[in-house]
C-alpha cells in the first residue's frame, strides 16, 4: 500500500496523502495523525510472522488438508457449475471453427 505523504500539518496534527481510488484516479485524503498511522500499521505484520496464506491449510498444494479442515468444521461449499465453452464461429458463414494452431506473436522491428 503506497501512500506518499504530501503534507504534514503540525498545528492540526494531520497528514495529507495521495492514493489511487477504485477507478485508478489519483485522490488526496487528509486524516488526523493517529488515524493515518493506524491505517498504515494495519498492514504491518509482527517480525516473526509471515503471510498466512502461504503456509498451513491455505497453501496452494494443501488441497487434501483443506478438505480435512472443512470436514472437521462441517463446512459445505457448493460445487461450481462448469459452463460449456463457447464455440468459435466463422464471421462469414457462422459455422464452427476448430483451432489447429495459433500464430506466433509478432516481433517488433529490430532497432538499428
Amino acid at each position: 500500500m503506497a501512500m506518499p505523504v504530501v503534507c504534514y500539518d503540525e498545528a492540526r496534527r494531520s497528514v495529507t496523502f495521495r492514493y489511487r481510488d477504485a477507478q485508478a484516479q489519483t485522490a488526496y485524503r487528509t486524516l488526523p495523525l493517529v488515524e493515518f498511522l493506524w491505517s498504515v500499521l494495519q498492514h504491518v505484520l509482527p517480525c516473526a510472522l509471515c503471510r498466512v496464506r502461504h503456509y498451513g491449510f491455505l497453501h496452494g498444494k494443501a488441497k487434501l488438508r483443506l478438505a480435512q479442515v472443512r470436514l472437521l468444521l462441517h463446512v459445505i461449499i457448493a460445487a461450481r457449475l462448469e459452463l460449456p465453452r463457447p464455440w468459435l464461429c466463422c464471421p462469414c458463414c457462422r459455422c464452427s471453427v476448430y483451432v489447429i494452431a495459433g500464430s506466433p506473436p509478432r516481433q517488433p522491428p529490430p532497432d538499428d
